[in-house]
């Protein structure tokens, strides 16, 4: 595969030609590459940057993506610069496994409390309605019946790694709707940005993951994002917050429909 096939030149810069550099592999681990790897820097990484570039020299992958000068010469491994590193890595994944979301109505669930109920009832019916369904939620991801995802996992929603891949998983076998749990989390970093939702649903807000979100404005603005990309909004409007955003979409979104 070629950097061509799944990032456009407006969606990066670097001072080399890389569009026929071929690479097999896409990590945000270094420890996981080699000379096939496409390896992404993200700006959360523990280890600093020196640290980091010694580990580039001995595992020497064919590319390095981030979005922060890291002080690599054009006789060393090329460096791609990303302007929104997260939404970048989205989307390498998803055109990485070639999802083709024209066969795929793919419906999310965000809010403090209630996701994975709300989205395991929407699962059943649409079950019950004679449909294929993949489900995307805390601790399980399945076809049908199948759980595809290992016996350790335990997020809400995968990071794009596991997240694209098993959408692609879910295609293949046929699912005509992928039910989803949405995090805050996954919405603050862009895990499902290249995702143009078919229906959203908006349960509550209450005050957690304030340890994470600096307060909830920030929280509510993150769980907002959903509803960018989405055709249809689902809002309790017995919650202040839900209530909030369907006004406020109501007002402000042209051409989505909105549920109380």
């Amino acid at each position: 595969m070629k950097i061509s096939d799944v990032l456009n030149k407006d969606e990066y810069s670097c001072e080399r030609d890389v569009e026929n550099v071929d690479f097999s592999n896409i990590c945000t681990d270094i420890n996981n590459s080699d000379e096939k790897t496409l390896f992404v820097l993200l700006d959360s990484i523990s280890r600093d940057i020196t640290t980091i570039i010694e580990y580039i020299k001995v595992k020497k992958p064919c590319m390095i993506l981030t979005d922060r000068k890291i002080g690599l010469s054009l006789s060393d491994t090329p460096v791609l610069y990303s302007e929104n590193i997260r939404k970048t890595l989205a989307l390498l994944y998803s055109r990485y496994y070639s999802v083709d979301y024209s066969k795929l109505k793919i419906i999310g669930v965000t809010g403090t409390n209630g996701k994975t109920t709300t989205a395991t009832m929407l699962k059943h019916i649409l079950e019950y309605s004679g449909k294929k369904v993949g489900f995307i939620g805390t601790g399980k991801i399945e076809i049908g019946n199948n759980i595809i995802s290992g016996q350790n996992y335990s997020m809400t929603t995968p990071d794009p790694s596991l997240l694209y891949k098993s959408i692609k998983e879910m295609e293949i076998s046929g699912c005509e709707y992928i039910v989803m749990e949405v995090s805050s989390h996954a919405l603050y970093f862009d895990k499902t940005y290249p995702i143009n939702f078919e229906l959203s649903l908006f349960t509550n807000l209450s005050p957690e993951h304030l340890d994470f979100h600096k307060d909830m404005e920030e929280y509510y603005n993150v769980k907002m994002k959903l509803f960018e990309k989405s055709k249809m909004g689902i809002f309790n409007i017995d919650d202040k917050y839900s209530a909030r955003a369907y006004r406020e979409l109501k007002i402000k979104k042209d051409g989505i429909g909105i549920i109380q």
